[in-house]
């Protein structure tokens, strides 16, 4: 089973683009703070997130940079090729979210 969820705001505002077919998609990225108890100080993490269809569109037109939510999905890691050298990246597929509060 593959799931996460995760509370945060969002580190800027959301980007937008449209599929050929006209499907929305929402780019953003979430902060959160986790707290380390050995060094006693709160770190934060970073995810990136993506949104399609209804969802997206709900999402870049309520949500900016500073908005809180609390987001439900799931983790995908991607590859791609730079100079002949494989990098990784992590991006949680939203499924649901919950506002959780103002700026």
């Amino acid at each position: 089973m593959n799931r996460v969820e995760v509370t945060g705001r969002l580190t800027k505002d959301p980007k937008i683009q449209f599929t050929g077919k006209g499907t929305c998609i929402a780019l953003f990225s979430l902060a959160e703070n986790i707290y380390n108890k050995k060094e006693q100080k709160s770190i934060p993490q970073f995810h990136n997130v993506v949104a399609f269809g209804k969802t997206a569109e709900l999402i870049g037109n309520t949500l900016q940079k500073g908005s809180q939510i609390h987001i439900g999905g799931n983790i995908n890691i991607n590859e791609y090729l730079k100079d002949d050298v494989k990098h990784q990246y992590n991006q949680i597929i939203l499924r649901e979210f919950t506002y959780c509060g103002s700026k």
